[in-house]
């Protein structure tokens, strides 16, 4: 890090402001989660690439770090008084043409479900309307379609960005040599390479799902089972079936939850098992038979099947999309999963939240499942460039999500997240398969250890080495 620098002054010709430091930092530049920021030294907002050209160059000389934001949801990223905050919030420009879309820097999720909807047709987004799409994309882009066209860094068309030198440049799948191992580091590894101001990515239509036999076309199944605590057997046994026969056009989760306040007993642990396909629904019913196995269903607390619209598919986690408190997130990717690690965890989560009250009420666990053909068939293709995302072969996401107020909590949230990854990947270690972690979920002063390999780790000093010599950009891989 820089030697600290004091700032009098900026310059007229790009829109920055100091932090009020006499107010909270929460309320300067307002996070997902408030482990890890304080007051950045500066915010600026370009409108421009030249204006982006002009900051990055102001930080240099003044010994900042600069870090982009789109979405403001990465809790691994720490904000400090050596920070420049690049808000591209002026970045939200989507264009749809033919058969991709360009997204700008600042677009969110929801924005790009929105402009796509309107069109009949769909892109790689995330499960969460809040984040930004190139904080997603940056970090791997798994999400719903995993097992239907594999992750999003595999199908990236272009990235425009603008390196720590100020050059402005249009990379792709095609590029060679420094600028194609550079395109290949921001598929996956792409935090604190460059100011990323636009992605293309392709788009398909909704009617190719076959989704409905009439309009609208654009309508989900999804069935949710909700289970209490004490069904825990049950519930296990639906998500693993589901685990253990995928369906390229379905997606699994499982959630520990506790009751909302609005529920005839608040407050109390309960279990949602749901599958989501994007195909007709007889297809659906037979693939995801287990959640309406009576055996099954008999413990269940409520059962519900419907077509939800797909600008309406992330509706559920909006209530975890609040910003502010103190929030972690532990991810582990894993090839196999056991009903022994489930009832583990879901024990462990159930003494954790007897433990420390503050955290109770919304701290959750979720495992996701999916088909991995497709994520792994898309990593043979021939192409000069390669994604750094190593956990291809793994089938499930295994991730706490702890929420709290008093940072005295931080310690055992911290010791019950390593808990629940160490039961998760026990089976892996068993069938010696190597820890990895989701680069975009990874815990704040983690380390990158079991986001990349050694190699790639390597790799990834090299390709920064060549495009930001003197670390402008803040860095996991070197920060």
């Amino acid at each position: 890090m820089a030697p600290e620098t004091s700032l009098t002054t900026l310059p007229s010709i790009f829109e920055a402001y100091f932090p009020n430091t006499s107010l909270p930092a929460q309320d300067t530049i307002p996070r997902w989660s408030e482990l890890g920021v304080s007051h950045p030294a500066v915010v600026a907002v370009p409108r421009n690439e030249e204006e982006i050209i002009t900051a990055l160059r102001f930080a240099a000389e003044n010994g900042l770090k600069v870090i982009p934001v789109g979405g403001a949801y990465s809790p691994f990223i720490p904000i400090g008084s050596q920070i420049m905050y690049l808000e591209m919030k002026r970045f939200k420009g989507i264009s749809i043409h033919g058969a991709s879309i360009t997204v700008g820097g600042g677009t969110t999720n929801k924005e790009v479900i929105e402009a796509c909807t309107v069109e009949g047709c769909y892109t790689f987004t995330g499960n969460s309307n809040a984040i930004g799409m190139i904080g997603f994309l940056l970090g791997g882009g798994l999400a719903t379609f995993n097992g239907l066209h594999g992750i999003a860094v595999d199908h990236i068309l272009s990235l425009r960005i603008i390196t720590a030198s100020g050059r402005a440049l249009t990379l792709t799948p095609a590029s060679t040599e420094a600028e194609g191992d550079l395109f290949s580091a921001l598929c996956g590894a792409g935090h604190g390479l460059a100011v990323v101001v636009s992605a293309t990515l392709p788009v398909y239509r909704f009617s190719r799902l076959h989704m409905s036999p009439s309009p609208p076309d654009d309508e989900v199944w999804v069935c949710k089972v909700m289970f209490p605590g004490s069904a825990v057997a049950s519930a296990a046994r639906a998500f693993l079936t589901l685990h253990d026969h995928p369906a390229p056009a379905m997606s699994a989760r499982m959630l520990f939850m506790r009751a909302p306040p609005s529920a005839p007993s608040p407050g109390s642990p309960m279990i949602l098992v749901a599958a989501t396909y994007f195909g007709a629904s007889a297809e659906a019913e037979k693939h995801a038979a287990v959640l309406f196995d009576e055996t099954v269903v008999s413990t269940a607390v409520s059962t519900n099947t419907s077509r939800v619209p797909f600008a309406r598919l992330n509706d559920d986690v909006e209530p975890m999309n609040t910003r502010g408190n103190l929030k972690q997130l532990a991810n582990a990717m894993v090839r196999s999963l056991t009903s022994a690690s489930i009832r583990d965890t879901f024990s462990m989560w159930l003494r954790f939240g007897e433990d420390t009250p503050d955290a109770r009420a919304r701290s959750v666990v979720l495992w996701v499942s999916w088909d991995p053909a497709k994520m792994l068939a898309d990593g043979l293709e021939a192409r000069h460039t390669r994604p750094f995302f190593p956990p291809k072969d793994r089938r499930a996401f295994v991730q706490t999500w702890t929420w709290y107020t008093a940072l005295a909590t931080r310690e055992a949230a911290d010791e019950f997240a390593s808990r629940v990854l160490s039961t998760v990947r026990a089976q892996d270690v068993v069938e010696g398969v190597a820890p990895l972690t989701f680069a975009n979920n990874q815990r704040l002063g983690g380390g990158v250890g079991e986001v990349y390999t050694l190699e790639e780790i390597e790799s990834l000093k090299r390709v920064k080495e060549t495009w930001d010599k003197h670390g402008l950009f803040w860095s996991p891989i070197v920060d």
